[in-house]
């Protein structure tokens, strides 16, 4: 008689170590979630330049201004050439990958919404500031500098 009160005991116990258990581990559970819905990002990232994919095709002329210089590449005669260096010939598969780098392009986070605050973060425009100014030229192609 005794060894069953005792059994009875040992599953009574059992089971309500078993429910403190199940309780604890959804409780995790639900922490585990509503952190990952506060770590989860806000911003929904987006084109850079929506359709400028579109108007790649007439590009042609890339200026590049950066804290250390200019540089434009130019296409003449169906060739991209580097003005600076008395036309000397820049690679096409170069020159069509950065233009398929900058379509790509996409904001995945805001940095600050105050322009005056752009020089703190780096991306004040050259020549006084730390980012690089790419401007596409072409009878199609307009987009604004980036910074």
């Amino acid at each position: 008689m005794a060894a069953a009160i005792m059994a009875d005991r040992r599953k009574r116990n059992l089971t309500i170590l078993g429910g403190v258990t199940l309780a604890f581990v959804l409780l995790a559970v639900l922490a585990v979630y509503q952190r990952a819905a506060q770590l989860a990002p806000k911003f929904q990232p987006r084109a850079f330049f929506p359709g400028l994919t579109a108007q790649m095709n007439g590009v042609t002329e890339v200026d590049v201004a950066s804290k250390s210089g200019t540089l434009h590449i130019r296409q003449m005669q169906g060739k991209w050439n580097v003005a600076e260096r008395d036309s000397f010939p820049a690679d096409a598969m170069q020159v069509a990958a950065a233009e398929r780098g900058l379509s790509d392009l996409e904001i995945v986070e805001p940095k600050t919404a105050r322009a005056d605050w752009l020089n703190y973060l780096g991306l004040g425009a050259p020549p006084m500031g730390d980012a690089t100014a790419v401007k596409l030229i072409g009878a199609e192609a307009r987009c604004s500098p980036i910074s």
